[in-house]
């Protein structure tokens, strides 16, 4: 009985003091929430479609013909269009204008072999190897969800200054997926699988082959029929040439200081990775219905947004990165999709996670695998991301 009050006296006060110090504690964390949503809902309220417009000019003046935005929440359509369809020719850019959109195709293939997945006909867990034998050099120790997530330590083709040197002397070639993935396979892995992220195309070329293996149609035909069909998006497809069916926007890039018009080269090096072509009201749609839960079940998203990596790259905001998903903190909060980057074309794409809000931002200047822009048009990008994040915030 001496020892049972011996632990009660001493074990109450210090039971009340943990008590009152986890109150505080939970009382300072809500407090500190409720400052950051009063934070960010001043940010989206006090953002206007003059600071939209403000941020387009600034990154027209870095040379970018055209630049458009499209901003979406609940009740609210916002368009936004600045530049020329071509220049030197009459015509302005419309929202509705196609474009490539580069690496928001990955997000497509994600979206595939994530609904693959729910049909039992793989695992994420389960090492490539399984589905293309003797494709992959050491695919029996990459998984899927590695070469989802950018875990699987392969170089990137488009790395490669063989690669580099053939697709600038021939900007008409139809690349093949084994065409492609022979200059990831001629330098050794990167690193182990598994070991860290890094953002590699010749994992999602894969994964175009594993849709293939998998559902009998090529990668193009699976696209259309369980995500562009579904979602009525009439405008979006993966490029298999050249073409790109009018009205579009020209895309342009700079070589030796001067803008070129890239609109008719091959997106083919892209394919599965970055091939895509779409409209910003067509990607918005599928990034909202991604996000909503209406191409896959809850649970799947969830494991595509979740299990994520952290990353930088010098002039992007703050980032994560799922299965391929991008996770990106604007000042007004987190949204989730995808960029992308193809010769001639910039693109986001990005809802929040219940898939009601989302922004596109699309500008026709892109790199080339011989020059990188990406850094310079960012540091430009960025804060137009953050204003029209605000507006498809506001409430």
């Amino acid at each position: 009985m001496i020892g049972h009050g011996m632990r009660r006296g001493l074990g109450w006060p210090l039971a009340a003091a943990v008590a009152a110090t986890m109150v505080l504690a939970v009382a300072g964390d809500a407090r500190a929430a409720t400052s950051r949503a009063e934070s960010k809902a001043t940010a989206a309220a006090g953002t206007t479609r003059a600071d939209v417009r403000q941020a387009m000019r600034r990154l027209r003046a870095l040379g970018v013909p055209s630049v458009r935005t499209l901003v979406v929440r609940p009740g609210a359509r916002e368009r936004y269009a600045q530049g020329p369809r071509r220049l030197g020719r009459p015509g302005r850019a419309r929202i509705g204008d196609v474009m490539r959109v580069g690496s928001v195709t990955k997000m497509m293939t994600a979206t595939l072999i994530m609904q693959l997945a729910q049909e039992g006909r793989l695992q994420l867990d389960e090492p490539v190897e399984r589905v293309l034998p003797g494709v992959v050099p050491g695919g029996g120790h990459i998984t899927i969800a590695q070469l989802l997530g950018m875990r699987s330590g392969l170089y990137s083709y488009n790395r490669s200054p063989v690669f580099a040197e053939q697709a600038g002397r021939d900007r008409d070639r139809v690349w093949t997926p084994p065409e492609l993935l022979a200059f990831a396979f001629a330098e050794p892995p990167d690193f182990p699988p598994g070991e860290r992220f890094e953002y590699s195309n010749t994992n999602t070329i894969i994964l175009g082959l594993v849709i293939e293996a998998l559902t009998g149609r090529s990668y193009h035909e699976a696209v259309q029929e369980r995500i562009a069909a579904p979602l009525g998006l009439r405008r979006t497809a993966i490029g298999m040439d050249a073409t790109l069916p009018r009205p579009h926007v020209d895309g342009y890039v700079f070589e030796g200081g001067r803008r070129v018009n890239a609109t008719s080269w091959t997106p083919t090096w892209g394919w599965a990775a970055g091939g895509a072509y779409s409209t910003p009201p067509e990607i918005g749609r599928f990034v909202r219905a991604l996000m909503a839960g209406r191409l896959l079940e809850p649970g799947a998203v969830a494991t595509m947004v979740d299990r994520a990596s952290e990353f930088a790259h010098p002039g992007f905001p703050p980032m994560r990165y799922g299965l391929a998903v991008n996770w990106v903190k604007t000042r007004c909060g987190w949204m989730y999709g995808h960029g992308g980057e193809i010769s001639g074309y910039r693109t986001w794409a990005l809802a929040d996670r219940r898939g009601r809000r989302s922004v596109v931002i699309s500008a026709a200047v892109g790199s080339t695998p011989q020059e990188d822009l990406a850094p310079v048009v960012e540091r430009r990008l960025t804060p137009l991301l953050h204003a029209a994040a605000c507006r498809a915030f506001r409430r």
